[in-house]
């Protein structure tokens, strides 16, 4: 636990996100165990079970056929009817044969294996038998045949159903077996998975909350610890300790205390010795002060009398000066009018190239999306294509359904010779109408590719009128900005006129106020004498009200500061 408790934070949460990841693949590997384990058991269904049971099936129903055409032999003189039906009943056991060789190369058992090789030699002494049926039938001996065919024939036809049954029987047993053993590690697969899942979050959830509190108790401490130095108390101490950054915090926090206790206290200590000294300071200056104000108010009535003999020219002076500013200021803004008068003219040069690129790219987007539309247009065509080829498929799809379902009676007929086909006949039929269904909603998809192509064609048409409507304005932009550029041209030239007159009355009028300022100079110099006094008096008084004020000001902030490091609890 020590060792966890100097993990970094963001360690001690990745560890968190490490385990619950752990887990989350162990359940992902369950279920990918469990899909492989089913797709197995799915392979070995079809591969070794169903597809064999079909052809079973098929011979089954060879033999069956053959049967009817060897008692339609042996009805008939008709020597063309009768090559026609021994035709077929080669034709048949030519099928047979590849049945039979499909059959044994397939991955079989020994059983399986056994079987076949029973039913071969049967079906080879049937075929001798059958053989000379059909010699005695092809001479007309039909009487002769009836009797060979219910004799030696028949009873070893039955024999070599009887183990296609079995065989039919055999692996029908089988798939059961495999489909019981699927259902089963699909259970164990799901008990594990739920199990895993309750594991993790238990555990996850333990580490979590383990976790949570060894992150949020010691900052609820620092946060109460600082809850109380706000409010005075200095004497707090954090008492966690470790090595991740809330350790840190806490030895910094004690840090920080131990210097806020330092600055309080010399705060404290100085606090006292300011006021004292102001107090002082403050009663020296207001006996300065009540000095200093009589000497000023001597001085000053002796200024006053000088004071009046340059008010005059004082006033004809600033009359000039504010004219000469004001002639200044006209000239200082008709140059600033001149350069933002030239700024705008570059400005909306700039603007017209901007216009002209904005229309050449208004251009380029329209033969875009005029390209844009063929190939939308194109891809139309190409979805109506695959509509006719989806139309081919549910073609097949239904006569496909259509031959299941002739099947199906057909074994329906053969009674409970043919309850295997009839298996088979049916699954033929649901693989028929699952591709019908297939190609109905493919028909559908297709439908609303073709639907949202129209629209697509249609917006990149409006997209394209838009475009040149575009075109069009931009060039009603350029045609103005033009027109701004030759006006605001003409209006710099004009401000540059009329700031150039600005600048040569500005001229004169500083030469006038010149003059008048050497006027009122030397009158001033008359009177000099008397105001430095006064002045310098003046100087006094205020010098000695401001350190008045400051030591009054001093004094108040001495007590303010004794009062405020009182409010904190030292050691």
């Amino acid at each position: 636990m020590s060792v966890v408790k100097n993990w970094k934070v963001s360690r001690k949460i990745f560890g968190l996100i490490f385990l619950a990841g752990i887990f989350l693949i162990a359940v992902g590997c369950a279920g990918y165990y469990s899909i492989q384990k089913a797709n197995g058991y799915l392979d070995e269904t079809y591969n070794k079970r169903l597809v064999p049971a079909r052809w079973v099936g098929e011979i089954r129903t060879n033999m069956r056929e053959i049967d009817s055409y060897i008692l339609e032999l042996m009805l008939t003189t008709d020597t063309q009817k009768n090559r026609k039906l021994q035709n077929s009943i080669n034709e048949k056991a030519k099928q047979t044969d590849e049945l039979l060789l499909h059959l044994n190369q397939k991955e079989v058992d020994e059983k399986e294996k056994q079987l076949l090789t029973d039913f071969q030699q049967a079906l080879n002494v049937y075929r001798n038998m059958r053989k000379e049926v059909l010699d005695l039938a092809e001479n007309n001996r039909n009487v002769e045949a009836y009797q060979v065919y219910v004799s030696k024939v028949t009873p070893i036809s039955e024999k070599s159903k009887n183990i296609l049954e079995e065989l039919s029987i055999y692996n029908q047993n089988l798939a059961k077996e495999t489909n019981e053993a699927s259902d089963k590690v699909a259970v164990q697969t799901t008990w594990i998975i739920i199990l895993l899942t309750i594991v993790s979050l238990v555990l996850c959830s333990s580490v979590g909350v383990f976790l949570s509190r060894m992150i949020t108790r010691p900052l609820q401490d620092i946060q109460n610890l600082m809850q109380k130095a706000k409010e005075g108390d200095l004497t707090v101490y954090g008492t966690y300790q470790s090595k991740d950054e809330i350790g840190r915090l806490t030895a910094d926090f004690n840090d920080m205390i131990a210097q806020l206790q330092a600055i309080i206290k010399k705060v404290s200590d100085s606090a006292v010795s300011l006021s004292a000294s102001a107090q002082e300071l403050s009663a020296s200056s207001e006996q300065t002060s009540e000095a200093t104000q009589h000497i000023a108010v001597a001085i000053q009535e002796v200024a006053n009398a000088a004071e009046t003999q340059v008010k005059g020219m004082e006033e004809s002076a600033s009359a000039m000066e504010e004219m000469a500013i004001g002639i200044n200021k006209i000239a200082e803004s008709s140059s600033f009018v001149s350069e933002a008068s030239n700024e705008a003219a570059k400005k909306a040069e700039s603007g017209n190239r901007t216009v002209q690129a904005a229309m050449e790219q208004m251009r380029d987007i329209q033969s875009s999306v005029g390209e844009s539309a063929e190939v939308v247009k194109r891809l139309g065509l190409r979805s109506n294509e695959i509509g006719k080829i989806v139309e081919v498929i549910t073609d097949i799809a239904s006569q496909t359904n259509l031959l299941s379902l002739n099947a199906a009676i057909e074994a329906a007929r053969a009674g409970e010779q043919g309850r295997g086909f009839s298996v088979v006949a049916d699954e033929v039929r649901k693989l028929a109408e699952q591709s019908k269904e297939s190609a109905e909603n493919i028909a559908l998809i297709i439908k609303q590719i073709q639907n949202e192509t129209s629209i697509a064609v249609a917006t990149m048409e409006k997209g394209t009128q838009d475009v040149k409507n575009g075109v069009a304005t931009v060039q009603g932009a350029e045609e103005a900005f033009e027109h701004i550029v030759q006006v605001i041209e003409n209006i710099a030239s004009e401000i540059q006129e009329v700031s150039a007159a600005s600048e040569q009355m500005a001229a004169g009028s500083e030469q006038v106020s010149a003059s008048v300022t050497e006027v009122e100079n030397s009158a001033r110099m008359s009177r000099d004498h008397s105001q430095q006094v006064a002045a310098a008096s003046e100087e006094q008084l205020a010098s000695v009200e401001e350190v008045t004020a400051a030591t009054q000001e001093l004094n108040k902030m001495a007590q303010e500061l004794q009062e405020m490091t009182s409010r904190f609890i030292l050691r």
